[in-house]
């Protein structure tokens, strides 16, 4: 596991408990700043971005509908 990654899960983890937020709360709000991450790194290629997260395009672009992501056009 990357380096300090164990303790910003912790962390998280522990925020969460003391805050009463859902398990799915949390874990949407992680796998949505994932995707976005993803994508400003691969400048918005979903096809890319799949790739780097190691998941199925279509899996992929099924989330970035839920989550409506869209570019950030600044």
């Amino acid at each position: 596991m990357a380096e300090g990654l164990k303790e910003k899960f912790e962390s998280i983890a522990n925020f969460t408990v003391e805050n009463n937020l859902s398990f799915r709360e949390v874990i949407e709000e992680l796998e949505k700043n994932l995707i976005k991450a993803a994508l400003k790194k691969t400048n918005y290629n979903k096809k890319k971005a799949a790739e780097l997260l190691n998941i199925h395009r279509n899996t992929f672009n099924i989330k970035v509908k839920k989550y409506k992501i869209k570019r950030n056009l600044k």
